[in-house]
């Protein structure tokens, strides 16, 4: 089975709006498939894609308890401008104003790899990565 870097892109989707996108490049066996998740109820599954996939922070307002989303102050912002369409209330979005969360997630073969990159995966799946491509030996050692 062969063994490539792909460029993985996920889009999500709140009430039919492209609010945040995060790339990643993998290094997988076999080919990956373009996926869709698609939400139309509030389960904790898609909690897990807000909070864990987007790094979006979860809180609740003071009085009222309402669950809201907004952008990991400490962390890694993935939103876009869409984000600011959906999210008017100083930021956020409320959980009861989301009808529908879609994440599309595409692949696109990784063509320039460099040692670094090779660097940060696991080295069995690395050594099979190199031995397709014809490099058996370290060339380093004579």
């Amino acid at each position: 089975m062969e063994i490539n870097f792909w460029n993985e892109t996920s889009t999500l989707y709140i009430n039919g709006v492209a609010c945040a996108v995060k790339r990643n490049t993998i290094l997988a066996r076999g080919k990956q498939t373009d996926t869709t998740q698609f939400f139309s109820e509030w389960t904790d599954e898609a909690v897990r894609v807000l909070t864990n996939l987007f790094c979006l922070h979860d809180g609740r307002t003071l009085f009222k308890k309402r669950v809201y989303f907004e952008n990991d102050p400490l962390g890694w912002d993935y939103t876009t401008r869409g984000w600011n369409k959906i999210a008017v209330h100083d930021g956020k979005i409320f959980a009861d104003e989301i009808k529908t969360i879609e994440v599309k997630t595409t692949y696109a073969i990784y063509p320039d790899v460099s040692m670094k990159n090779l660097f940060d995966y696991p080295a069995q799946l690395v050594v099979d990565y190199l031995k397709e491509r014809g490099i058996t030996t370290c060339p380093l050692i004579k």
